[in-house]
């Protein structure tokens, strides 16, 4: 997954690292805009999360600090039906760098196509207005990842409504041996918005002891 918070876990007593750039070089409304995650395994099914939101330039109004934890849940008995079938839920105690804070909750279920492999995930999500940008409000999430040849998946994800985080990316990513790649390509849900563009991210699994 992209910007939503993934069904996958990082494993007990390993961390994971990701840099996110999205940017738009043309026109005269460019922007780039830096998120750094950091994720520990505190056990199999639970992990510690650390991100800094919305780094670059021009400054932007939601760049925030966020420290909290999320969990994946396999529901056993619908896994003969739909493979994967997990609630993921977590929340984020959100500190605003210029100031004001709140905390963020979400969920979602998500499930793979039988015979496809295709996964789905579909769920709700609601943030302070010094993360999203917008008064606090709830939101629809969804995403959907296909797998490819050669580590590759077909990807999309979604957030409603008008805000930060409010727009659709579709793109294509990588995951071999503990590391991610992400292109992708953010669309506003509002219709020409100038926060439309492209997204780059490269993440990688590692441990400090063992």
């Amino acid at each position: 997954m992209i910007n939503l918070p993934s069904a996958d876990q990082t494993a007990k007593g390993e961390f994971f690292a990701l840099h996110e750039s999205n940017f738009r070089a043309w026109g005269d409304d460019g922007y780039y805009a830096t998120t750094n995650f950091l994720t520990y395994g505190i056990s199999a099914r639970v992990e510690a999360a650390f991100t800094v939101y919305n780094l670059g330039a021009p400054v932007a109004d939601n760049r925030a600090l966020g420290v909290g934890y999320k969990a994946s849940l396999p529901v056993q008995h619908l896994a003969p039906v739909i493979p994967d079938f997990t609630l993921t839920f977590g929340q984020m105690g959100i500190v605003g760098l210029d100031g004001g804070g709140g905390l963020w909750t979400y969920g979602h279920l998500s499930g793979r196509v039988p015979g496809l492999g295709t996964r789905i995930a579909a769920g709700a999500s609601a943030g302070p207005e010094v993360l999203f940008g917008a008064e606090d409000k709830a939101h629809f999430i969804a995403f959907v990842e296909h797998p490819l040849p050669a580590h590759f998946f077909l990807v999309a994800e979604w957030f409603s409504g008008e805000h930060a985080y409010g727009d659709l990316v579709p793109g294509i990513t990588w995951r071999h041996g503990g590391v991610v790649a992400v292109l992708g390509y953010k669309i506003s849900n509002a219709p020409g918005s100038s926060t439309d563009g492209m997204v780059v991210e490269v993440g990688t699994t590692f441990r400090l002891w063992h």
